[in-house]
């Protein structure tokens, strides 16, 4: 849970903005996965095909581009709320009036479901303030939020949250979760972490890639220090530039103190581009461009493996057939530029 390291409130880190821009970039962004139909039981629209101006494509791509950052934007992480029961009155004399308690809510349309005031009168007389989970179904009832149940769906209740993370159906419990409870719930927070370990353990993070949750569980594996099989995985897949900004992200949130937005970022940090493109010009200026940004990101890479690893032997075989790889790559490349020449 978030509330496990050093009781540092996740909140005061997760929502500056150099934090969230950190989870969108490390996000892939597949267009044909972020925008897929899902199967919601609404009938599709069909395709509309439209002639367009270049202004007019460029309006489109960037109102696209505005839906995607939408559809992307990262669940709240927050850390477990306190409890708000507190006793306002006690009064003997209603002792034994009722057999069952009675609830009161304010149901004025213009109050959050959060500052909606909601009493309970106990049978032995004590008037007291709603608690959490009474809070919650007494709001269900009187103002339902769509998707949500008045009590917790029996997929987030073991075994059965265990059989759905067993049949890899990651992307249904979190968004499930999302809808039925609060980001600051404890059962919130204990389906997320257990889906997000699930995941860890399994090496599946290609599942909730190009969805909304990949930037959660980034978050969840850098607090708690655990990022080293997800760095392992950007480094298989050749994404230097995602794996440098895992270990960007793993920096801030060891930080004693919250990340300030005014704070300007590090010289390691604006050095970065927003992808590393595999596809540069064909001239030496350009390799030696791309040899000299991918020089700056393994040396990121080399640093966090030698001093704050706990898997460095596997990270460091993995770094070297990268670089063996890379050279290769770019050994090829110059052969087939010069082939090129001659003819």
């Amino acid at each position: 849970m978030f509330a496990g390291v050093a009781s540092r409130d996740p909140s005061l880190y997760f929502f500056s903005s150099r934090v969230q821009e950190l989870l969108f970039q490390l996000n892939d962004r597949q267009h044909d996965l972020v925008f897929k139909p899902r199967k919601l039981g609404q009938k599709l629209e069909a395709p509309q095909y439209v002639f367009m101006t270049d202004e007019d494509l460029d309006k489109e791509r960037r109102r696209i581009e505005q839906r995607l950052r939408e559809k992307l934007q990262v669940p709240p992480v927050l850390g477990p709320r306190k409890p708000i029961e507190r006793v306002l009155a006690k009064d003997p004399r209603l002792e034994g009036l009722h057999d069952s308690k009675l609830v009161c809510i304010d149901i004025s349309p213009d109050l959050s479901d959060r500052k909606r005031m909601i009493t309970v009168r106990e049978p032995d007389g004590t008037l007291r303030t709603a608690n959490w989970n009474e809070r919650g179904r007494i709001n269900q009832i009187f103002l339902p939020v769509d998707g949500r149940t008045v009590t917790m769906p029996k997929m987030f209740e073991e075994p059965h949250l265990t059989e759905c993370l067993d049949r890899e159906e990651y992307v249904s419990v979190l968004d499930r979760a999302c809808v039925q409870f609060e980001p600051d719930d404890p059962d919130y927070i204990r389906v997320t972490s257990a889906t997000y370990d699930h995941v860890d353990a399994a090496r599946l993070y290609e599942r909730l890639q190009s969805t909304r949750h990949f930037g959660a569980l980034a978050f969840y594996l850098a607090w708690h220090r655990r990022i080293d099989n997800l760095l392992l995985y950007f480094i298989q897949l050749e994404k230097l530039n995602q794996a440098v900004k895992l270990i960007h992200l793993y920096r801030l949130l060891r930080s004693a103190e919250p990340v300030s937005d005014q704070t300007p970022p590090t010289r390691q940090e604006s050095s970065q581009s927003d992808g590393y493109s595999s596809s540069s010009d064909s001239g030496s200026e350009s390799e030696s461009s791309d040899s000299d940004s991918e020089g700056v990101q393994l040396d990121i890479i080399r640093d966090y493996i030698e001093n704050a690893s706990v898997k460095r032997p596997v990270l460091e075989l993995a770094l070297q057939n990268f670089q063996h790889l890379s050279a290769e790559r770019r050994r090829v490349e110059r052969e087939q530029r010069r082939a090129d020449g001659r003819q």
